[in-house]
């Protein structure tokens, strides 16, 4: 399996084994999180389930410093998987 990464997003290409994939990067909150595999976006819940665990960056807002990705069937070989973040355009935290 090849992987590659940056900050805001991974890339994995599929093995046609593998339905399990990880998000190493920190983000807010699960819907910030989103998935495509061939540049079709996936659904989560219908298409793959989300899995936030290690470490809460903060308790006073909803951040995690892991994920993880699952398929209900292996990713096709070859297919290419996208797992990103957003940046929301909008203040998440008030500031005094």
């Amino acid at each position: 399996m090849t992987v590659s990464s940056n900050p805001l997003f991974v890339r994995y290409v599929g093995d046609g084994v593998t339905t399990v994939f990880e998000l190493t990067t920190e983000f807010l909150r699960d819907s910030v999180v989103y998935v495509e595999v061939d540049k079709i976006l996936k659904t989560e819940g219908a298409d793959y389930t989300l899995t936030t665990f290690g470490d809460k960056v903060s308790e006073s807002y909803e951040a995690y410093s892991k994920a993880t990705i699952t398929f209900p069937t292996p990713v096709g070989l070859g297919s290419v998987v996208y797992i990103y973040i957003t940046t929301p355009i909008t203040q998440l935290i008030p500031f005094s």
